[in-house]
Parts: structure tokens; sequence; C-alpha cells
């Protein structure tokens, strides 16, 4: 690039960051002065059709190889695609570019077009959010950027991109778990509209504590209730064992009424019923 020496720069990009990278890189590089150089934003259609047609000397580019600019200046005779042959230094340098490298022969390769591999430099664009954003938000735009960008390409490969890498802002720790381990379960499976609603616990808690309250209240009486059923039971068998010894004739063998009290004392584990097993080994000990 420097043979063009006082040479018109024109730069393709709509938006003042993008000229603002090119002036930075081109005055890196010692090509233009910083200071005094101005490059005019033409759009990419009005940049291929001025460098096709003569009117300016260099453009460049910051656009997909798909787009229709760029098929339509990798196409045309009069139109080279200049290398960057400090392509790694200026990777190494700043860490938001990426060295490409476009093969021999891509284009045509029969003439061949480009003669040689070609050297080229990208940016890494960034997805940025705000710190407050909704985590669920963020998922969401996660899982759209996988759809859009994990497909493979001239430049990547299946799955390269989304990548995390944090180049000058801070990896949202949202984002770090889902390089880790995909969406969350309630973002994988049910509506959103229901994981939104389960995610927030105060939503659901509330009711279902005003639900619950009452049983709570109630738990120890039923508790009470149902022991005390167990315990009368108890009672009422130890009242039949009763009956039957002193209805008993005195030469009745004694083992039955062990068995009897046995299969009393089986049926409950409560602390009741610990004073119930003590009182029938008394009956069979007055028995006795």
């Amino acid at each position: 690039m420097r043979s063009f020496g006082a040479s018109a720069y024109r730069s393709a990009q709509r938006a003042a960051v993008s000229r603002a990278l090119s002036l930075k890189l081109l005055g890196r590089a010692g090509i233009i002065d910083p200071q005094s150089a101005t490059l005019l934003p033409f759009t990419p259609a009005e940049s291929a059709e001025k460098l096709i047609h003569g009117e300016i000397d260099v453009a460049v580019f910051l656009d997909a190889w798909e787009s229709s600019a760029v098929q339509q200046l990798v196409n045309a005779k009069d139109v080279n695609l200049a290398s960057i042959h400090r392509a790694d230094a200026f990777v190494a340098l700043y860490p938001f570019l990426n060295k490409l490298v476009l093969p021999a022969g891509l284009v045509d390769m029969a003439q061949p077009r480009p003669p040689e591999d070609v050297l080229l430099i990208a940016t890494k664009s960034s997805l940025l959010v705000r710190n407050d954003l909704h985590p669920a938000i963020q998922y969401l735009l996660l899982e759209a950027a996988v759809e859009i960008h994990s497909t493979p390409g001239m430049f990547q490969t299946t799955g390269q991109f989304p990548a995390p890498e944090s180049i000058e802002v801070p990896l949202s720790p949202y984002a770090r778990e889902f390089y880790k381990k995909g969406a969350p379960f309630l973002q994988r499976h049910p509506p959103f509209w229901l994981a939104m609603l389960l995610e927030q616990p105060l939503v659901w808690i509330i009711p279902l504590v005003a639900i619950l309250f009452p049983f709570f209240r109630l738990a120890p009486a039923i508790y009470d209730w149902v022991e005390r059923r167990r315990v009368y039971k108890l009672y009422s068998e130890l009242n039949r064992v009763e009956v039957d010894l002193s209805s008993a004739a005195p030469s009745r063998a004694p083992e039955g009424f062990n068995r009897t009290t046995r299969s009393v004392e089986r049926p409950s584990n409560a602390p009741f019923g610990a004073n119930t097993f003590q009182a029938a080994g008394v009956l069979v000990e007055v028995a006795h």
C-alpha cells in the first residue's frame, strides 16, 4: 500500500467507529497521518463502483465475504485484493483482530485468482449488554447468537462462534455458565412465561405459604389424633387379653398368652407404645 504514496484513501465504512479503526491501523503502519487524513464514509456499494471505474485508488472494507460488494470486487479484473504483510503484528497489538488467509485460486482456480495466498485481518464482534439486563434475556440472546453464527463459513468452522472471549469488557457470569453447561433447565424445557414465573420465587412462594399455613397449624393436632387412635386400639387389645387372663382355667399354658402380648407389641413404634408394652408385661407377670 505504500506504493500509492499520497493517493486518495477512501473508507467503505458506514459508522464513525469503523473509520476510526481504519485510521488507527493505517496510521500504525505509517501509511497515512491519522491527524491530517480524512476517510470519506462511502457505502460498500459506492466504494465498489468507484474502485471499478477508477475514481478512487484504495478502499478499506469491513464486510462479510458473502456481501455483494466484496463479491463484485474479487471478480473484477482491474481490482486486486492487497495482502496485509504484518497481519501477525496487528493481531498481537490489537486483541480484537483476527488474521485470516484467503487461499490462492479461491475465486477462480483456472486463472488463478487470487494468484497467491492473501493475508487479511478481521475484527471480532462482541455482544454487549447492560449489567442489569435480566438473565433470561441474556440466555435468549446467546441462544439466538448460537443459532445464527454457529454455522460454518468461509473463514470459520462449525461452532467456532459465538465464543466466550472477553476482549475489553468482562464476560457476563450468565454467558460463562451458558458456554460451560448450556441454557438452564427452566430455559430449555418449560415455556418462556412459565420459566420466568418459576425463576421469581416471591411470585409463587407467597401463595404457597398462604396455602400451606393452615395445614401447618393443623399438623400437630392431626398427629396427636393419629397417635391417640393407635394407643386406644392397643388398649382395646390389652383389655381383651386381660379378660382372657381372668377367665382362663388355671391349667391353661401361659405360652398362648405370651404370643398374644407379643402380637400386641409389634404394631407400634410410637412413644406411647412403650408404656403400653410395659403394661402388657405387667399383665403377663400378674397372670403367671
